[in-house]
């Protein structure tokens, strides 16, 4: 049964009836018995709603057997579908995508009615997520005192906060019906081995694609696996689209060029399209999906002039504005909606670290490629645009092949930002043995290992050519990897304001923030724990800016304030670590840690380019004891 529903109502926020949320699929999905597996189901919408996937509902006529899988864990809200059973067979599933707006809108209709539509939940605390999501049903508002929560498999952060779901009909009712197979084991789980595994120049999963009416559009995909031949890359997408694929026995590596041409009824339309590579026997790799958003060649951006500086820790792209005219970089984001740029008399600036701003990697044979890009949208408020669009990608690349001896270390390198109004500007993240911060932890001693409780003591500090600049940490936090986006995290400042109750802020001036605390149990549940933070510069004495207003409660009215580009800077990610619990700890409170390996990237600026800039990068697997043993690690590890 196939059950459908489109509300044509004429929404208030963007003055043209609802777009339902695009997605697609292959008929059949495979997974061997012994590898537990999550895919990611295609759920984007155009008008930048919140989607949800269900399953179908007998009573609503959206299902056959309308049978809950066993062996199968639905995340209705990130539209995950993961696979942890034990019984091989065939499993049919009939879910329901549907889309609720983010905000309050009005659907006008054309005999003069209309109708309100509010978001699907509101919360009554700040945050409130579990493992990165909202939940679908309401959890509880108690706060355990620890971090012992498990939501879908996976440890998470708890927070005190209340959902409630409104009582709201759905803009959309989309379909989505296949079938997994679950076929016998295979000797290893890992992508690579028995299973495909992506190289670049491969689209990531969810990218967003540009393609114009009656001009061709193409794109790549590669994959290899060192003990089984990939048999064939499939391909779901629209009609007329078209594959040509080739097997290199010698490389193991399967490559697929797609091509698909829009016509004009594709004209302003998202269109999906999923992969995935598969071998002779069977094996799957992970499914993919792109959205190709089609508009005319005019709407392209062309001849855009811009130039990129990467160094260890950050990339900055510098675009010509005279090559771009009617840029405003008030309209324009990165990959990452909150990230904006600046600009000064002749360039528009963008500056970010390598771990933020939805900045992505890929690698092929000799190099990891970091990429990020430039987007034009409506209101610094919204992060969709129904107007003409410009994209400008950029990267920095780094050779996966360098010299490295024993007296390396993962201790991160200094972040150096260029803004407008600032110039360039150095963040400076240490770890201090003391309180008198005197001597900094040796880099040679990261990562570093603490005991339970001992107190860690750190110091932000900015460093720059000008004089009248102040420092300002607004968030920092605990992740366990090196990510500040990461969805395990353990607040300890947030909106200027300390949250952990063993944080201490010590005197220091103003380009110095220090703090100290103390090592807490969360450390115990990963083998290693990053600090991660939020700082940006003002000009001294500048009333209205975030630096000014210091610790904000988060639901205060002053929280919500325009960032004034003449007086602050950016927010910039920043990051110091990893730090692991102490071998004692370990055994006396029996947690269950991995302190044996860890992973570190290592960066050696080889050359800085015009349009392109190059540094060294180098993965290693090291022995905690400081043996001097190193084994290369694939990127996918990290």
């Amino acid at each position: 049964m196939l059950l459908t529903h489109v509300d044509l109502g004429a929404r208030s926020d963007t003055g043209i009836p609802n777009r339902s949320p695009v997605t697609t699929l292959p008929p059949k999905l495979r997974v061997p018995q012994n590898c537990p597996t999550t895919y990611s189901l295609l759920a984007h919408d155009p008008d930048g709603d919140l989607v949800k996937c269900r399953y179908g509902q007998s009573y609503n006529s959206e299902c056959y057997t309308c049978a809950q899988q066993t062996g199968f864990g639905l995340n209705e809200i990130s539209c995950e579908l993961s696979y942890y059973g034990t019984q091989t067979g065939v499993y049919m599933f009939e879910l329901v995508m549907e889309d609720f707006p983010q905000r309050y809108i009005q659907l006008q209709y054309s005999d003069g009615s209309s109708v309100g539509k509010a978001p699907l939940y509101s919360t009554s605390s700040n945050g409130g997520w579990w493992n990165g999501q909202s939940t679908t049903a309401a959890p509880s508002t108690s706060t355990p005192s620890n971090w012992g929560w498990w939501w879908n498999g996976q440890p998470t952060a708890v927070v005190q906060t209340t959902y409630t779901t409104t009582n709201q009909d759905p803009l959309s009712k989309i379909p989505i019906q296949f079938l997994v197979e679950v076929i016998s084991s295979v000797p290893s789980c890992n992508f690579g081995d028995y299973r495909p595994q992506y190289l670049s120049p491969t689209p990531f999963n969810g990218q967003i694609k540009k393609a114009s009416v009656n001009n061709q559009f193409q794109f790549t995909i590669r994959a290899q696996a060192s003990y089984a031949v990939i048999q064939n890359i499939m391909i779901s997408g629209p009609l007329n689209i078209t594959k040509s694929y080739q097997y290199d026995y010698q490389t193991q590596t399967g490559k697929a060029e797609v091509t698909w041409t829009p016509s004009e009824n594709d004209q302003g339309e998202s269109v999906p399209i999923c992969f995935y590579a598969e071998t002779q026997e069977g094996y799957q790799s992970e499914l993919r999906c792109i959205v190709v958003k089609v508009g005319r060649r005019e709407f392209l951006p062309l001849n855009i002039e811009a130039s990129i500086v990467c160094t260890k820790t950050t990339m900055s792209v510098f675009v010509l504005k005279s090559s771009a005219p009617g840029l405003n970089e008030q309209y324009l984001r990165l990959n990452d909606p909150h990230c904006s740029l600046t600009s000064n008399s002749t360039h528009l600036i963008a500056s970010v670290s390598l771990n933020s701003c939805g900045t992505r990697y890929q690698e092929n044979d000799t190099e990891i490629i970091f990429e990020n890009e430039i987007t034009t949208f409506d209101h610094s408020s919204q992060v969709i645009s129904r107007k003409n669009e410009i994209e400008i990608p950029f990267h920095c690349s780094y050779p996966k092949i360098g010299k490295a001896s024993a007296s390396f270390s993962p201790h991160k390198a200094n972040y150096m930002f260029s803004e407008a109004g600032f110039g360039s500007f150095t963040f400076v993240f240490e770890f201090y043995e003391s309180s008198d911060y005197r001597s900094i932890i040796s880099p040679s001693e990261y990562p570093i290992e603490v005991d339970l409780g001992e107190m860690m003591y750190m110091e932000i500090s900015v460093d720059s050519p000008l004089d009248n600049i102040m420092l300002f940490v607004q968030d920092c936090r605990a992740t366990p990897h090196d990510d500040p986006s990461d969805p395990t995290y353990y607040d300890i400042i947030t909106d200027g304001c300390v949250q952990d109750d063993t944080t201490i802020i010590f005197p220091s001036n103003q380009t110095e923030f220090r703090f100290g605390m103390a090592a807490f149990t969360f450390i115990g549940d990963y083998s290693q724990v990053y600090m991660t933070c939020t700082v940006m510069v003002c000009t001294t004495g500048s009333p209205g800016t975030r630096c000014s207003q210091g610790c904000v409660n988060s639901t205060s009215t002053m929280s919500r304030y325009r960032r004034s580009s003449a007086s602050e800077s950016q927010e910039h990610f920043i990051s110091q670590g990893p730090l692991y619990l102490s071998k004692k700890n370990q055994y006396n409170d029996q947690v269950s840690l991995n302190p044996n390996t860890l992973v570190t990237v290592l960066g050696f600026i080889a050359a800085v380019a015009t349009v392109a800039a190059v540094a060294g990068i180098v993965i290693y697997k090291i022995k905690m004891s400081k043996v001097v043993r190193y084994e290369r690690l694939p990127p996918s590890e990290l």
